[in-house]
């Protein structure tokens, strides 16, 4: 079993250098040619596009076991199109067999086990994964492939990595199946602890994402205490069988969380050790894509779910996203449209809106080998990675901190004019 979860602990954020402005030197009238000139078309981002344009992301991912695609927001529905398509192509042409997306792990397993039994995929990821994924139109030709491949030899399986968020799976059965495991596992003396209640009442309003009110603060430590000795018997005696895995990692899972209600952590480093638990003993050996927003991906001064998997897999994690120019995307909590603001003169997007083909492909990771690639590279121009924030910093973190070495992510997919999602319950 793994036991990697203090090793995947995302340190402090540490001040970065400060990024200077890109110097007037810097041959931006050469730069786009040369960008346009490695940028591999797209002939659309919904199902209906032939992938025959899909081949060089394909060769860039190569033998990668672990493709994660990020978004800038929750709201971009071409973004969305654009994912289902690369899952499905790299269903049918790679391999990849599980598709892992941005909901709670416990959810997504009770998803997994509805689609095997029948139920429509559709069907099965609403109110269990996250509301937007679930519901935006532009998802719906993805849960149908789903479907289609179910009675397949090699059906396309749907999970999900995260603590947990509020789905209603989780809500219903996660804590009534935790005891009954416990019961089974021969340790029912822990059901009639003084402190199991208090457990359940913190552990109940951390699955519902509801802070605690003052009435639950002091059942906060009974919390802990019920915790750590439970942490204690499954990491000491667990992992002769996956079911003991699975309640490890629901346990983490519901203490990061309570811990992110309160502001105390970042969930990231038990999202990346849920992805380590799922790709060596749920799918061991299969191809699997993370679902995901770009900052759980992308390096952004800070460690992201991405660069913890790159410490322990390497070149085996293949890291892209989307990016835009203009348009619009959704809010997912006023579910209202905003519009994105035009980047600067000086960045990536605006050289790409000039110069490149209005929804296309960048294969960082093997440019970035070209001679004399780097300098170009290293051009100081903002880019887009979280909530189309124009950025010099993400640029350098994109490429690592110093000349020469390998870039931190792989590929990058712009699209000129963003599209909200549209929800299909709307």
């Amino acid at each position: 079993m793994s036991q990697l979860a203090p090793t995947l602990t995302p340190p402090l954020p540490t001040a970065l250098p400060e990024i200077a402005q890109a110097g007037d030197d810097f041959d931006l009238a050469g730069f786009g040619p040369w960008l346009q000139a490695r940028m591999t078309a797209l002939h659309g981002t919904d199902m209906q596009a032939d992938d025959a344009d899909l081949a060089a992301f394909g060769r860039s991912v190569g033998d990668a076991r672990i493709v994660m695609l990020g978004s800038q927001t929750h709201g971009e529905g071409n973004a969305y199109a654009l994912k289902s398509r690369l899952v499905r192509y790299l269903h049918r042409e790679h391999g990849f067999d599980v598709l892992l997306m941005g909901s709670g792990m416990y959810d997504g397993s009770k998803v997994g086990q509805c689609i095997a039994a029948g139920e429509p995929a559709a069907q099965a990821v609403d109110g269990a994964l996250f509301y937007i994924y679930a519901q935006a139109e532009q998802t719906q030709a993805l849960f149908d492939y789903v479907d289609a491949t179910r009675d397949t030899e090699r059906p396309l399986a749907l999970g999900a990595f995260d603590v947990p968020q509020a789905g209603c799976h989780a809500k219903d059965t996660l804590l009534s199946e935790l005891a009954a495991y416990l019961a089974e596992r021969g340790w029912p003396e822990l059901l009639a602890h003084a402190a199991w209640p208090d457990f359940l009442h913190v552990a109940d309003a951390t699955i519902r994402m509801q802070p605690l009110d003052a009435a639950l603060q002091p059942a906060l430590s009974a919390f802990e205490a019920i915790y750590a000795e439970l942490l204690a018997r499954l990491s000491l005696e667990a992992g002769a069988t996956l079911q003991d895995g699975f309640w490890l990692q629901q346990l983490r899972s519901l203490r990061t969380a309570q811990q992110e209600l309160v502001g105390q952590c970042s969930r990231d480093g038990q999202m990346a050790e849920n992805l380590l638990w799922l790709a060596e003993h749920a799918y061991p050996g299969r191809r699997i894509v993370i679902w995901a927003h770009s900052m759980r991906c992308v390096p952004m001064r800070q460690y992201s779910m991405g660069d913890l998997l790159k410490q322990v897999y390497g070149d085996d994690v293949y890291i892209a996203w989307v990016t835009g120019h203009g348009g619009a995307a959704l809010n997912y909590d006023s579910r209202q449209a905003y519009p994105l603001h035009t980047p600067p003169t000086r960045s990536w997007e605006a050289v790409w809106h000039a110069h490149g083909p209005r929804a296309g492909f960048f294969d960082l990771r093997n440019i970035a080998r070209e001679p004399g690639a780097d300098e170009k590279l290293r051009n100081r121009l903002s880019i887009r990675a979280a909530n189309y924030a124009d950025d010099r910093a993400y640029g350098e973190d994109m490429l690592g901190r110093a000349a020469g070495d390998a870039p931190r992510v792989d590929g990058v997919f712009f699209l000129d004019e963003i599209e909200p999602v549209r929800l299909r319950s709307e």
